[in-house]
Order: structure tokens, then sequence, then C-alpha cells
């Protein structure tokens, strides 16, 4: 459990795939198919609300340099990093609810 809670992305899903794979191989087919469907559905449920609204209220930003500055520029971000990663109004999808969502997840598959 503590790779599913604290591990990347990709230690989740290995983790979560080494559990499909030995259930499905230590349990009888008929039962460890339908177990795994059920897990999987609950799982996907779990991570989709999860990914909607752990930043569901947003606080806005409001710029704290005034624009009239010279040499402001200087000090803009001029990265491609983006922490928002989906934005439609009321539903925000950010880095860290992909996170989350990938956590609880792991956590309820395991």
């Amino acid at each position: 459990l503590v790779f599913a809670a604290r591990g990347t992305i990709e230690v989740r899903l290995a983790t979560c795939a080494a559990i499909a794979l030995t259930s499905l191989v230590c349990l009888p087919r008929s039962y460890s198919a339908k177990q795994m469907l059920s897990v999987l559905k609950l799982c996907l449920v779990v991570g989709f609300f999860t990914v909607l609204a752990a930043d569901a209220v947003s606080v806005p930003v409001l710029e704290r340099l005034p624009s009239d500055m010279g040499g402001i520029e200087a000090f803009r971000d001029h990265t491609t990093y983006k922490y928002t990663l989906l934005n439609l109004g009321i539903l925000k999808v950010t880095r860290r609810s992909v996170n989350l969502a990938a956590a609880a997840a792991a956590l309820q598959f395991a």
C-alpha cells in the first residue's frame, strides 16, 4: 500500500497490474474476471470524480505587479509548464488532481 500511496503514477499502475495478474492467476477464472471488472469500474468512478472535484473551488488569481512598470517582462514566466491541464469553468483538471486521482484509484484497487 505504500507504493500505491507514495509512488509515481507509473509505480501505481505497475502495482495495480501486479495485483490484477496475481488475482487472475491464483483465483478461479469465473470469480476473478467478475471481481476484476467490478473493482476496475469502482476505481474508474473514484478516479474520475477525484480528478473533477479535487480543485473544483478555484480562487481568482490577480496580478500583483502593476502593468505600467518598465522592465517587468524580465519577471514574467516564459516556461511551457502548465499547472492547469483543463479548465471548463467550474470543472478544472490540474496536475495535483490527476496525481490525487491516481493515488485514490490505486489505493482503492489495492
